[in-house]
């Protein structure tokens, strides 16, 4: 009887267990037909003189077995292809050429029992100077559970003369799995896992899709012209960083200006692979970086411990080996004010952490999560970007030197570090980035 019962208990959980396995999606074309807009204005005010559409697509494939609405993707976020047309209304597609966040064909990866077609949905606009205006979005179902197949969409829309159109290909070999049986192990190119992949094949800085060793899809800001780094926090603008602690272990913000990778995912892209640090800073205009050659995030038993092999490089000064009341950044836990893992050292004495956003606070010099002053008149030498004595916090503190206007980590695998673009490039983005 209870031989029976674990039998059937262990059926249902295989049952229930999901499998995961990707399917590539080759865009094969994109057209707008004689230029117009979903409203059922042209394009452009001088498409008499043959001016076209600049159209940009964003893309989300999904499976129908997890379909959503136009406003979600259910594997993740949309992928944004960019502007693909300059003064054109169509697109032929090439293979192994990057759109935007997308390397055609694309690996999606689908989580499923079983496969029953692929949902699409597409948003497409027409970038005028600084406005995006709609040309078409819409869900598309293809309900073919073959393993690979072509299959094209003509959409017409209310307001304009004539439809949009949209085809592609799919192909999965044997990963697919049908009527309920278990996939393979995955086929197809594997996305990118960092920066330096998509560096290899693009020129272009921005926001893009890379995979982590665990199949987390995640948006990063990727500095190309630097060298193929992967930014895994920023600190452009306002954006509130002071977070609990659970926060500062998942992503938050927003890629194209300040965000936070994630401790969860900053340790597992560390552990597959050595990496490098870097530390970009700005004081207005000016810019001061430090690398350092060895870099890794512990998992969540060392409450996310941060470690770099060796003493750090560059003109911002070592500020994770720099020593104060017994211990520096290197080799420490992170914290936050509701977690606070250093019982050797009380809170309230960290003059870095003064209340706002969480860090490695072994030294309490250093707080990159700080609050980020935008005004003028917080600042008793802006020059120097040093703060007023009434200010309502600490700003991004680093080496107990002064603040900064503007901060952000990257990492770029260690063996590519020697190798990668003109130092002067480097110094090219750098200055983008501060000044922006």
């Amino acid at each position: 009887m209870k031989t029976t019962f674990i039998s059937f208990l262990f059926c249902l959980i295989l049952r229930t267990v999901v499998s995961d396995f990707f399917v590539n999606i080759d865009l094969l074309q994109f057209s707008n037909g004689a230029g117009f807009l979903a409203n059922g204005i042209p394009c452009d005010p001088f498409s008499f003189a043959n001016q076209q559409c600049n159209i940009k697509l964003k893309i989300c494939v999904e499976s129908i077995n997890s379909a959503s609405g136009i406003e979600t993707c259910s594997t993740g976020a949309y992928l944004d292809l960019g502007q693909v047309t300059t003064s054109t209304n169509s697109i032929t597609f090439k293979t192994n050429t990057w759109y935007g966040a997308w390397l055609n064909p694309y690996p999606i990866r689908l989580s499923d029992a079983s496969f029953e077609g692929l949902q699409v949905k597409l948003i497409a606009q027409h970038v005028a100077l600084t406005d995006y205006l709609l040309i078409d979005q819409f869900v598309w179902q293809i309900r073919d559970n073959s393993k690979s197949g072509n299959s094209s969409i003509s959409h017409t829309r209310v307001g304009a003369p004539d439809p949009t159109f949209l085809s592609l290909a799919w192909n999965a070999g044997s990963d697919i799995p049908a009527s309920g049986t278990t996939p393979g192990s995955p086929t197809g190119p594997p996305p990118p896992e960092d920066c330096y992949k998509i560096y290899e094949t693009s020129a272009t800085d921005g926001v893009y899709t890379i995979t982590l060793s665990d199949g987390t899809p995640l948006q990063v800001f990727c500095d190309i012209t630097g060298g193929g780094w992967t930014v895994i926090q920023s600190r452009a603008d306002s954006t509130d960083f002071n977070k609990a602690f659970s926060e500062y272990e998942n992503y938050f913000g927003t890629t194209s200006t300040s965000y936070w990778l994630g401790l969860k995912n900053m340790n597992t892209m560390t552990k597959s692979k050595q990496y490098s640090l870097k530390i970009d800073l700005c004081c207005g205009n000016s810019s001061k970086s430090e690398t350092y050659t060895g870099f890794s995030i512990a998992g969540p038993a060392t409450n996310y411990t941060l470690t770099v092999n060796l003493p750090g490089t560059g003109a911002a000064g070592d500020g994770l080996n720099y020593t104060a009341y017994g211990s520096m950044d290197n080799g420490m836990p992170f914290s936050t004010g509701d977690t606070w893992n250093r019982p050797d050292f009380p809170i309230g004495f960290c003059k870095s952490y003064g209340g706002y956003g969480g860090w490695w606070f072994g030294s309490c010099s250093n707080n990159l999560n700080g609050n980020v002053y935008t005004d003028s008149s917080d600042y008793a030498n802006l020059n120097q970007c040093q703060l007023n004595t009434n200010s309502s916090g600490p700003g991004l503190t680093w080496d107990t030197v002064a603040t900064s206007t503007k901060a952000r980590m990257k990492i770029l695998p260690t063996i590519n570090l020697l190798s990668f673009v003109d130092p002067e490039l480097e110094q090219k983005q750098l200055a983008a980035f501060c000044s922006s």
